[in-house]
């Protein structure tokens, strides 16, 4: 019979991973991946009997494909911290792997973000999460990765769940962080402008609050659509300063 192992990446996630790695508690494999938790991160996840590896963080898709070399399973599920699955998904993956086909799955992903879910602003959101070992790996952006898959992809419907922050001041500095990698990614990448990012920046505000019906998530659905308008034009600007003080710099 075909196994699976869960795979996650954790820094100071103590309060988080044990709801994360109940949810997935009938996988055969857990297998951690800390960056320097200094909160009982590892204890917690030894308790489940995770293999758990500390090593430096450089980026999420780095994080995630080094961890990929260290599973045995004939499946990879993989999850953040913050995300558990519902009892539905979890039927649903066990599923997947006891048919053991040659396929990779999104799973449809419920966000909470400032105290309850928003099922409008961030409607279309399936990360590719389970997929047979050795089938792909992360490209490399820094933030906001592909997972690139030799397989045929499907979708799950059933949810996992995923909180996001229960307070704006606790998600700033991580949209923060994400913004400042988008933006060396871009900048390496070339095509940004003030202008793109202006009408990117736009449409990314209609979209996600008007077409996808975001005013209905209330205030979570207001913030949602103003902070992810935000970070595609602040992305734009921070790669033009990148790259023009790349330009700059003096050369040997």
């Amino acid at each position: 019979m075909a196994t699976v192992c869960v795979v996650v990446t954790t820094k100071n996630a103590a309060a988080t991973l044990p709801r994360c790695l109940s949810s997935a508690s009938f996988c055969d494999e857990i297998v951690v991946v800390d960056s320097g938790s200094d909160d009982g991160t590892v204890d917690v996840a030894r308790s489940f009997g995770a293999k758990v590896f500390v090593r430096h963080y450089k980026n999420a898709a780095d994080q995630k494909n080094w961890a990929l070399q260290h599973v045995h399973s004939d499946w990879v599920l993989v999850l953040d911290s913050d995300e558990w699955l519902s009892d539905e998904a979890a039927g649903a993956v066990r599923r997947v792997v006891a048919a053991n086909r040659p396929y990779a799955y999104r799973i449809r992903r419920v966000s909470r973000f400032l105290g309850r879910e928003v099922r409008h602003a961030w409607r279309h959101d399936y990360p590719l999460r389970l997929f047979p070992r050795g089938s792909g790996r992360w490209d490399n952006r820094r933030v906001h990765a592909d997972f690139l898959c030799s397989l045929p992809v499907r979708r799950l419907e059933t949810p996992l769940y995923h909180d996001v922050a229960e307070t704006l001041s606790a998600y700033l500095p991580r949209w923060l962080r994400h913004i400042e990698m988008a933006a060396e990614d871009l900048a390496e990448r070339g095509g940004c402008s003030l202008l793109k990012g202006l009408l990117s920046a736009g449409w990314r505000l209609l979209r996600q609050y008007v077409l996808q019906c975001g005013w209905l998530d209330g205030r979570a659905g207001l913030y949602v659509a103003l902070l992810s308008a935000g970070s595609v034009l602040l992305r734009h600007m921070l790669a033009r300063d990148i790259r023009a003080a790349g330009s700059s710099a003096p050369s040997n």
